[in-house]
């Protein structure tokens, strides 16, 4: 998921870095000046509201991960052969190994697990599933990001992210009112597929329906809806199309 990352910083990115440090950088609070992030529902859990007005492109959030690399790669396969059998054993890991204290273990197992809805049977590896991002152009390495991971998904999301070495950046991708939800996509799949597939791989792989604008546009008339998503899987189609060609060009 994303893009960019281990770029040698630029002086005007560690300008902006220098000055946005005391007003969203790190993982010790929840929101900051451009966002808060407030309780749904059942439902959707955790999301994120817009607490002033924001211009498209401004950067609102800096974020180094909780989690990443080794440590996820580790735990992953110690739940997977059997290492790791309770969530007990995943918090003697995280304390032991990872160095966590156990405020950020509890504000780790405040995070969705896709795959219980009982609280009492999270487990880590769940959490990292549900919540983590891959770096393509950094040999897919994971990292969880437990700010990040209070924005909802949109299949037209307003926020986009990219990697600067292992901190994620999270900027605007359009002007935002005051009080509008804070959305960015969990899959670059939303792009290039028609609300069907879109639907059928976020159940698929991270067990939700999308309720999204794109996905249910917000009419009571089912033709204009019809319509809408119509025009809309019709451009994600051309976005394919178009992402394949440039990239047959540019193969040496």
């Amino acid at each position: 998921m994303g893009d960019g990352s281990g770029n040698t910083k630029t002086d005007m990115q560690l300008s902006c870095q220098s000055a946005c440090e005391n007003e969203f950088y790190g993982n010790e609070v929840e929101g900051n000046k451009y966002f808060t992030v407030q309780w749904f529902s059942e439902w959707e859990g955790y999301g994120c509201i817009a607490s002033q007005d924001i211009d498209q492109h401004t950067l609102i959030h800096v974020e180094f991960p909780l989690l990443r690399g080794q440590q996820i790669s580790i735990a992953l396969k110690r739940h997977t052969n059997g290492q790791h059998t309770s969530k007990q054993d995943d918090i003697k890991y995280l304390q032991t190994e990872c160095g966590m204290t156990d405020g950020d273990i509890e504000q780790l197992w405040s995070l969705h697990d896709q795959y219980t809805s009982n609280l009492n049977e999270k487990r880590l590896q769940g959490i990292i599933m549900s919540n983590s991002f891959e770096d393509e152009e950094n040999n897919y390495q994971r990292r969880l990001y437990l700010n990040t991971s209070r924005f909802n998904h949109s299949c037209a999301p307003n926020i986009g992210f990219n990697f600067d070495d292992w901190n994620i950046r999270l900027y605007t991708t359009r002007d935002i009112k005051a009080g509008e939800t804070m959305c960015l996509f969990y899959s670059d799949v939303i792009y290039h597929f028609p609300q069907e597939k879109r639907q059928q791989y976020l159940y698929g792989h991270m067990k939700f329906n999308c309720a999204c604008s794109a996905c249910f546009p917000c009419t009571e008339d089912p033709a204009r809806r019809k319509e809408i998503i119509r025009k809309s899987d019709k451009n994600r189609t051309r976005l394919k199309e178009i992402a394949r060609e440039l990239s047959r060009r540019v193969k040496p």
